[in-house]
């Protein structure tokens, strides 16, 4: 009995020393604190192990950027540690070490096929042809997408809008459900894209995974704009994410995203250009959603300025469907290297959906399962996309 009272004397003074055990930049969590602290006896000899997360691996650094997040939101406010914790902002070392591991075997499972915009579209620019963007707003639209690209041979961006995230469980679910459909081995290029999203938004998606993010300061003042892209910038750049920005405001409505028409000014884009983005979306006349009838055109002349104004960065043109096609060529003569189109894949999809029902096969057997109700819909996504592709000039670019 004197011996177990022995032993649990010394087990509270581990804990005790340990509780106060801090290194510079390392506050210990006590929990763990046993794996770094060797006391025995009276004797105290605490052992305390820093990490460093950039020094794991190109995928830890998650756990730096999210601690740069962290800061950069809570501020002198003490928000992200611990109840109770003093000193700098928590790291411990097994959890990161435990970190690392997921990350490492997440690679090796497939996840490292998410691949930010900035090398397509660099490759894209070189090349004279355009990556497409299409939407995904289900689990349909995904495998039409991917199936799409595969058959094509090209990369693919899929975007999702803030609406649809929600609609599909979130931005983790979003980037779990486009893993989980690519496979483990699948080596097609694609990025998973967040649309049109502030900056609170966009800093999420980093922290879910996405591989490209796209900040809309559009309706901001420039300054505030420039400020903010400036911000996402650096940490996208640490993070290996690209980001698109926006000037000017495509007019139309689509998705909850709507636009008064103004168009972009070359020298602020060019100021816009030296903040660090990936990519710019420049208004030229574009629309979201259909095209009314007697719009007058994309202003191709406007664009020649912005591209000689940004050197060389890649350009965006979103309201992708609808657009003479005599026009797209033009454009993507003039810079335009990725193209975002959502509103033919839409119409596609409900045409053939009430064709489905039109034709009274849902009163087939089994015509009225669910797999067999979305397959017309999801063909004809997966119809468009890869006329889009081969149209877009990507086509067997891999």
């Amino acid at each position: 009995m004197h011996c177990l009272r022995v032993i649990l004397l010394i087990c509270l003074y581990f804990f005790k020393s340990v509780q106060k055990c801090t290194v510079r930049n390392c506050t210990v969590l006590p929990g763990r604190a046993l794996f770094l602290s060797l006391s025995l006896f009276g004797v105290r000899n605490t052992l305390c192990v820093k990490i460093r997360a950039r020094g794991i691996d190109a995928e830890s650094r998650a756990v730096r950027a999210a601690g740069e997040s962290v800061k950069a939101h809570s501020g002198a406010s003490g928000a992200g540690r611990l109840p109770g914790a003093r000193g700098p902002p928590l790291v411990c070392a097994p959890m990161c070490v435990r970190r690392a591991k997921v990350a490492e075997n997440a690679a090796r499972r497939g996840s490292a096929m998410l691949v930010s915009t900035q090398s397509m579209l660099t490759r894209a620019a070189r090349g004279g042809y355009a990556v497409g963007q299409f939407n995904i707003n289900n689990l349909e639209w995904i495998r039409a997408a991917m199936s799409a690209a595969r058959d094509m041979e090209a990369p693919v961006i899929l975007g999702v809008t803030e609406s649809a995230c929600a609609y599909m469980g979130g931005l983790r679910a979003v980037r779990a459900l486009v893993e989980g459909m690519a496979g483990a081995r699948d080596d097609l290029p694609m990025a998973l894209h967040l649309d049109h999203a502030g900056e609170d938004m966009c800093l999420q998606a980093i922290g879910a995974g996405f591989s490209s993010v796209m900040f809309d300061g559009s309706k901001l003042p420039f300054a505030e704009n420039l400020r903010v892209c400036a911000k996402l910038a650096a940490i996208c750049r640490d993070r290996g994410v690209s980001l698109e920005a926006e000037l000017g405001s495509p007019a139309g409505e689509e998705d909850g995203i709507s636009g008064s028409g103004d168009k972009a000014l070359p020298s602020q884009c060019a100021e816009l250009a030296r903040s660090g983005i990936s990519s710019l979306a420049a208004a030229i006349g574009n629309i979201h959603g259909e095209y009314p009838a007697g719009w007058p055109g994309l202003d191709l002349a406007l664009l020649r300025e912005i591209r000689a104004a940004v050197k060389g960065l890649p350009l965006v043109l979103h309201g992708g469907s609808g657009i003479p096609d005599a026009m797209v060529r033009e454009s993507i003569g003039l810079g335009i290297c990725k193209i975002n189109v959502n509103t033919e894949c839409q119409l596609a999809f409900a045409e053939a959906t009430k064709e489905y029902f039109a034709s009274g096969r849902d009163l087939e057997p089994g015509g009225r399962t669910l797999q067999k109700v979305l397959a017309p819909g999801t063909e004809a996504v997966a119809r468009t996309i890869r006329e889009k592709i081969r149209f877009f000039g990507s086509a067997h670019t891999l």
